[in-house]
């Protein structure tokens, strides 16, 4: 009888240490499962931070990009401005030029005037306008 209480007490004190070791296997499970997920989301969130600090920076270099070729096509216009303010410029003194040219060569025409003989001996009649000598 005193082995058939030995066991039922051994038995009662085995389930109860069983127990006892499950519940502390179990939570230092959980607890190493909850250190892993804290330390995926640590990761995770560093991950983060690089990420949104490269998009950043990149985009600060796309700005900073965009901005020298805006730079550099404003002066192009503007060398391509002053290439045409300079041409127009060239292009109404040349009109002027023309058009002094043209009133300098009427003025000529209506002062010269020829005889029906045209120049003789060194002598120019004045007088008659004629064209052709005619």
């Amino acid at each position: 009888m005193i082995e058939i209480i030995i066991a039922a007490v051994s038995i009662i004190v085995g389930s109860v240490g069983g127990y006892f070791w499950r519940k502390n296997t179990a939570q230092a499970n959980a607890n190493s499962i909850e250190a892993v997920a804290e330390n995926r989301l640590i990761e995770a969130k560093n991950k983060e931070k690089d990420l949104l600090l490269k998009a950043k920076e990149q985009a600060i270099k796309i700005i900073d990009d965009a901005k020298k070729e805006e730079e550099v096509r404003r002066k192009d216009i503007e060398k391509m401005r002053t290439r045409i303010e300079d041409r127009e410029s060239m292009f109404d003194k040349k009109i002027s030029e023309f058009d002094s040219r043209k009133t300098k060569a009427k003025g000529r025409s209506a002062t010269i005037m020829t005889s029906s003989k045209g120049i003789e001996d060194e002598t120019i009649t004045l007088g008659k306008k004629s064209l052709l000598g005619q």
